[in-house]
């Protein structure tokens, strides 16, 4: 609004009424253009009040509009992915992230469903995931993999809040999306020992804690195999310790091999000792595992001829299988497999089965 051109008028239409004033003889006529003029100062305050309101409002939707502006730019350049789907989950609105998260254009996110973006194996459950939605009026978050144009797919964390109108009736909701790709290989690293990528001591000892805790409540045996290289200083100080750290690695990768269910576990104990962990499975299951570690050793054929137990590289182990109990920690399988490793050592190349009863029995070459 213009409102210069307002008191260009007023200013002129003064200028005439005071000229009427001059020329004016009768008391009524003079009466009549003093009070026109009192108007037409009134209506000159008024004009001025609004040009101080058209300029405050203009200011005001000055600053609107920037912050509308930054807030566009933090929606454009977050690091995560932003959505915004109507009641269906379809696409809105979406960032940019969002769009190079799915190796697409922006515009082909809008109007498309975001359930097309889920790996195939994981749709069904997020329709289902989507459909309870409509029961929920907070934060929902969850895990599972998406899937990029091409095909490629990747493991991703969503959460998701509704939006709603004036009348609190649901439009739809705002999503976020993050790659974890990167956060899970860094998870995995804390797993990991560094030189042999089997799981490293910290995992072990938490894994053996969760195990042993869920075999406790169903009373199901838990086994532990533990192994140590027969005379490895020896073997360090003549081919010196890259040779050693690749034997290291070979042994390892040997083991693992041999342990194939899911839930079972290989780690490194520590130095040159490597651990096995077995759920559900007996002193039979053990030893039959652990045979199968002694030939994939034997086939692994590393020389070691300044040892007095071979000339090949052999391994010492200790097996021990328990029921977990109330009055008894996962210690407690610790040390019967590390008792019954102490006097394998006593033979080498061999194992021994820990017996609660006698302490120890069973033996083999």
């Amino acid at each position: 609004m213009n409102c210069n051109i307002f008191e260009e008028q007023i200013e002129t239409v003064q200028q005439q009424l005071k000229t009427l004033q001059q020329s004016a003889q009768s008391p009524s006529l003079k009466s009549a253009t003093e009070a026109l003029s009192y108007t037409l100062e009134e209506l000159c305050i008024a004009v001025e009040e609004l040009q101080e309101q058209a300029e405050e409002l203009s200011a005001a939707y000055e600053s609107i509009e920037a912050e509308r502006m930054r807030y566009r730019e933090l929606f454009e350049f977050a690091p995560d992915g932003y959505l915004v789907t109507d009641r269906r989950g379809v696409i809105q609105e979406a960032n940019g992230t969002a769009a190079t998260l799915l190796n697409l254009e922006w515009k082909f996110l809008i109007g498309k469903p975001l359930g097309v973006y889920v790996a195939t194996e994981c749709r069904n459950g997020f329709m289902r995931q989507l459909d309870q939605l409509h029961q929920s009026s907070g934060l929902s978050q969850w895990e599972l993999r998406l899937q990029r144009r091409g095909g490629e797919t990747f493991p991703g964390a969503l959460a998701v809040s509704p939006v709603y109108d004036q009348q609190k009736q649901l439009l739809g909701w705002r999503w976020l999306i993050r790659d974890l790709t990167e956060s899970h290989k860094l998870k995995r690293l804390a797993i990991l020992d560094g030189l042999t990528k089997v799981a490293n001591r910290h995992h072990f000892d938490e894994i053996l804690e969760k195990e042993w805790k869920r075999l406790r409540r169903k009373k199901l045996p838990l086994a532990l195999i533990l192994c140590d290289l027969d005379r490895f200083k020896s073997y360090n100080d003549v081919y010196g310790h890259l040779k050693g750290d690749e034997c290291l690695r070979q042994v390892a990768q040997a083991i693992h091999e041999v342990v194939k269910r899911p839930g079972d576990l290989v780690a490194r104990y520590g130095g040159e000792e490597f651990v096995v962990l077995l759920p559900d499975t007996d002193f039979a299951g053990a030893v039959e595992v652990t045979e199968k570690i002694q030939r994939a050793l034997q086939h692994l054929n590393i020389t070691h001829p300044h040892s007095p137990t071979s000339d090949r590289l052999t391994l010492s182990i200790g097996i021990a299988s328990l029921i977990p109990n109330q009055e008894e920690t996962s210690a407690t399988l610790v040390a019967a497999a590390d008792s019954a490793l102490y006097e394998a050592k006593a033979g080498r190349d061999r194992y021994v089965v820990f017996n609660r009863e006698t302490s120890i029995a069973s033996h083999s070459g």
